[in-house]
């Protein structure tokens, strides 16, 4: 397989980067024939993962073309303020980045940014155009056998989608090993080409990957997906290559961490999160041996002091949370099994396998602030359930929206937001049972429905009478 890097560049280029997808593209001078103009092949298996936009732009030989084609199809009082439409199709094209959205969208924005008149999409009538002026689809099985073919996407899909596309094999490259050590982390490329069925590419993006007993080479089909997990893997070799510079566990942790895991576990997950204290999040992740040496040597001289600073913190936060636990498992009197329900959710959510590199590095530090509140709470709920059950009515609702509603990945393009409100949350439970503690940052229960309704998209109103 060639790399991406060689496809790039060319007027009329024999294949086109639709999504991971590399399709292969024919020419055909036919004019008045079905086959006119270019034809890309695209195996079935592909139609679920392409967008109908990426081909509204063509190719970068006809592009020209094709836009002066659709001004000349607008009516005749716009078709004038525009001028003559080889002219106004370069400028606008010059104002466009090909393959961002829909080119009619592009275009019509662009024209009216020259003219100053409203365009809209709808003003441009694509029938009228060239047939060698859109694309032919040719859809093909896995073996490249043809299934249907013609210029209309949509009824192409439509087609073929009573038929149950073979999965294709998984992708494979030579790229890919297991157990990587800090010595011999290889140089890694952004992307590299994986050979599929029925002549059809597919790009893929490597990263270095954390396998929790090691690290790996693997591939993914999306940049954004390799991009985290990469930055993960390097941060576990980072670990492995720093070792001798953490520290051990300490013995009153791994007593209290014993319900949770063994202390090879928890020494794991403290010399993760020291590490990751250490390098910022936004800091791009190294793809290659010296990259990552230097950034090793950088880290290095501060890792002993950060993780004595960080296992105390991991003893005092996993101290307190094994007695309040003990608390929990006590507590029969059924004034308190609300609050007690409460509580466990948020102990769960708070400490488990993993706690410790799982808590963003500026939050570590407030976990066993958080549980003195918690104890707090559930010492003066015994007093007065009923105080409890009132403070307790603006959190719930908050609480329970944001688990429903937050994003997974970490690719979300607020991720970020996301994750500052989950720790809010737990900012707003030291607010409201015991504020003697203080808060990072002023929170209340109307002021994080507003964070969460901008986040989800609801309206004020939705949130009800919680606020």
């Amino acid at each position: 397989c060639e790399s991406a890097t060689d496809i790039t560049g060319h007027d009329f280029p024999d294949r086109l980067a639709a999504g991971s997808a590399l399709l292969p593209l024919h020419y055909h001078f036919a004019p008045g024939q079905p086959h006119d103009g270019v034809t890309a092949r695209i195996p079935d298996t592909a139609l679920e993962v392409l967008s109908e936009s990426v081909f509204d732009w063509l190719i970068p030989g006809w592009l020209v073309e094709k836009c002066t084609a659709l001004i000349r199809t607008l009516p005749a009082p716009l078709r004038r303020a525009c001028g003559p439409a080889p002219n106004a199709a370069r400028a606008a094209l010059a104002r466009l980045t090909p393959g961002r959205g829909r080119l009619p969208v592009a275009l019509a924005g662009a024209l009216g940014e020259l003219t100053g008149e409203v365009i809209t999409a709808d003003a441009f009538h694509a029938e009228r155009l060239d047939p060698h002026l859109t694309f032919r689809f040719e859809i093909v099985d896995e073996h490249g056998n043809p299934l249907a073919s013609g210029r209309d996407w949509q009824q192409l899909r439509e087609r073929v989608a009573g038929r149950e596309p073979a999965r294709p094999a998984a992708d494979t490259h030579a790229i890919e090993r297991d157990q990587v050590l800090a010595d011999d982390f290889a140089t890694l490329p952004d992307q590299v080409t994986v050979c599929g069925p029925a002549g059809v590419d597919w790009l893929r993006w490597p990263a270095l990957v954390d396998t929790g007993d090691g690290c790996a080479v693997r591939l993914f089909d999306d940049p954004s997906l390799a991009s985290a997990a990469h930055r993960r893997g390097v941060l576990a070799l980072l670990t492995q290559r720093l070792a001798d510079r953490l520290p051990g566990v300490p013995g009153a942790a791994e007593t209290a961490y014993r319900r949770l895991g063994t202390a090879t576990a928890l020494q794991r997950d403290l010399h993760l999160a020291t590490v990751r204290q250490l390098w910022p999040d936004d800091a791009q992740a190294p793809r290659d041996r010296g990259g990552f040496e230097t950034l090793a040597a950088r880290l290095g001289a501060d890792l002993p002091a950060a993780g004595e600073r960080l296992a105390h913190t991991v003893t005092e936060t996993l101290t307190a949370w094994q007695a309040l636990t003990r608390q929990l498992d006590q507590v029969t009197t059924l004034t308190l099994l609300d609050v007690a329900g409460d509580l466990r959710d948020q102990l769960q959510r708070l400490i488990h396998p993993g706690f410790v590199a799982d808590t963003p590095p500026h939050w570590v530090n407030e976990l066993p602030r958080y549980l003195s509140a918690a104890t707090r709470r559930l010492g003066a709920a015994r007093h007065d359930a009923a105080a409890d059950r009132r403070r307790a009515l603006g959190l719930r609702p908050l609480w329970e929206r944001y688990w429903e509603h937050r994003p997974v990945q970490t690719t979300h393009p607020h991720h970020a937001d996301w994750v500052h409100l989950r720790w809010l949350l737990e900012e707003l439970r030291v607010a409201l049972f015991a504020p003697e503690l203080g808060t990072r940052e002023p929170v209340s229960v109307a002021r994080l429905h507003k964070q969460l309704d901008a986040l989800t998209g609801a309206l004020p109103a939705r949130r009800g009478a919680a606020g």
